[in-house]
């Protein structure tokens, strides 16, 4: 799904963006400049659990069905927001 993709950028983009000076190859975080580059890594890695917590709201709370389309991992996986948000906020503050 998109939150895993994101997960995968996001690794991705810091692994290019650490070798932003030593690389002769045109990566995307080259082309965006170091500021830009962080950015975006520290948006893919805070994307997925906003997309989880709305998908949350918007399957539990707001319309609530008797049988929830919400799978029972991805509810029981917002238990980890609470450890990795803070990580990812510190992320996206260095930029």
């Amino acid at each position: 799904t998109a939150i895993f993709g994101l997960g995968a950028f996001c690794v991705i983009m810091g692994k290019h963006t650490d070798k932003i000076t030593r690389s002769d190859k045109k990566t995307l975080p080259k082309l965006l400049g170091y500021p830009l580059a962080l950015l975006a890594c520290g948006a893919a890695a805070v994307a997925p659990p906003a997309v989880m917590i709305g998908t949350f709201l918007k399957e539990r709370i707001l319309s609530a069905t008797a049988t929830p389309t919400l799978p029972l991992g991805s509810a029981l996986a917002l238990l980890t927001l609470f450890r990795e948000l803070p990580a990812c906020f510190k992320i996206l503050r260095k930029g």
